[in-house]
């Protein structure tokens, strides 16, 4: 298929503006695993309950943050979780994470079977990721 053809064939506003830069004809214009175009990606930042959260967690808000620790290492072997960890903002530590779905709705369900969440809140960002795997070997 040629560059012409490509432009032709796909509408990118029909590609839920997931296109966040334009090929052009020099370049290898393919993407390989064009559908992962449709996966979602959001942030999860975790907000705990106080801002010296870190620095005095009692015994039980340990234990659920183990919990959640491995809540979110297990999501991670699912594929799930790209990345995840502490952010040591010196204002006000929190979590954060990077998560590949499928649809918003697990996004909830997520949330909901978190242990964290009985003691933290999140705040849910949509990410407009580009990930190795839509990029060809030349992108790369």
């Amino acid at each position: 298929m040629s560059y012409e053809e490509f432009q032709e064939t796909v509408n990118f506003a029909q590609i839920r503006s997931k296109v966040l830069f334009c090929l052009s004809p020099e370049h290898d214009f393919i993407i390989r695993g064009f559908e992962l175009m449709d996966k979602k990606h959001f942030i999860l930042k975790l907000i705990p309950p106080r801002p010296s959260f870190f620095y005095d967690i009692t015994a039980e808000e340990h234990e659920i943050m183990r919990q959640h620790s491995e809540y979110w290492r297990e999501r991670m072997r699912q594929g799930l979780v790209l990345v995840f960890g502490p952010v040591m903002d010196p204002d006000a530590p929190y979590g954060m994470g990077i998560l590949e779905v499928e649809n918003d709705g697990q996004i909830a369900q997520f949330i909901a079977s978190d242990p964290a969440s009985a003691i933290a809140t999140y705040e849910i960002i949509e990410m407009k990721a580009i990930t190795p795997a839509m990029l060809t070997e030349q992108q790369l």
